[in-house]
């Protein structure tokens, strides 16, 4: 009885082997639409094609609580709770905050050039076509002028891209990097927001422009953080979060800002 048990033991382990192999076969590269949630900001993996190399984007648009948690006070009293886009900041002061969680991090992120938004907006290698990002049906997939009711919404509340990525049409806009048709004190921007009609919404909707300085009530900005060269593999990808999160305290914070930690259970992306 106990050889058949060792036997059928051997044969268990060796079809679990199997499988495991089957499902890693060495190869460390991410996988399109994996999460990567490096410092609690979580990422979405898009595969590259052409010109464009594999890079990380942001699920949603980065949102007030994730603002605060970086720079140690939120952008305006009143938000540091807020699960809603960040709006009313320039490009100049996106700038700032990047560099600082490049800091508290160890890593690279940045803002997405049109091209990536585009390819990511679009559904990368996994495109479906559609008109808007993950639909051709807006209201399925953006806050714009006849759902929104004039306002600005919490991020990730209506249906992804192909890819697993929210807002990407509607809510507001997103800040590139790209300079706005070679002048570099004024970027581009993508994306279409909540007051307009569908038809600015469309990932094909010409592109608009914002000066360095400048704050919008309907701009706001996503993440990118480039694969290559980051040590990001389809294993570490899986990783909880090590080193700094947006979970870490911050010393010697004002009085009205969260100094805290906000439940994994509370928090929205």
């Amino acid at each position: 009885m106990k050889k058949v048990f060792k036997i059928l033991l051997v044969i268990a382990l060796t079809v679990l082997c199997y499988e495991t192999v089957a499902q890693n076969p060495g190869d460390t590269q991410p996988k399109n639409g994996q999460v990567f949630d490096p410092n609690r900001i979580a990422m979405i993996y898009v595969e590259g094609q052409g010109d464009i190399n594999g890079f990380y984007i942001g699920r949603t648009e980065v949102t007030d609580r994730v603002w605060t948690a970086v720079m140690g006070r939120p952008r305006v009293k009143g938000v540091e709770d807020s699960s809603g886009p960040v709006i009313e900041v320039s490009w100049l002061e996106v700038q700032g905050f990047i560099k600082k969680l490049n800091e508290l991090s160890g890593r690279t992120y940045r803002l997405p050039t049109v091209a990536e938004w585009v390819f990511a907006a679009k559904g990368g290698t996994l495109s479906q076509g559609y008109i808007y990002s993950g639909s051709n049906t807006i209201g399925e997939v953006a806050r714009y002028s006849k759902n929104s009711k004039g306002n600005r919404w919490v991020v990730g509340t209506l249906k992804p891209n192909e890819l697993g990525i929210y807002d990407m049409t509607g809510n507001v806009y997103e800040m590139c990097e790209d300079c706005w048709k070679g002048n570099c004190n004024k970027r581009a921007f993508k994306g279409g927001a909540y007051p307009y009609s569908a038809k600015w919404n469309r990932i094909d909707a010409k592109g608009w422009n914002v000066k360095l300085n400048t704050k919008r009530y309907d701009v706001g900005f996503r993440l990118v953080l480039q694969a290559e060269g980051t040590g990001v593999d389809a294993t570490s990808a899986q990783q909880e979060p090590t080193g700094w999160s947006i979970y870490t305290p911050r010393p010697k914070v004002v009085v009205w800002t969260v100094e805290a930690i906000i439940p994994d259970e509370e928090w929205n992306y």
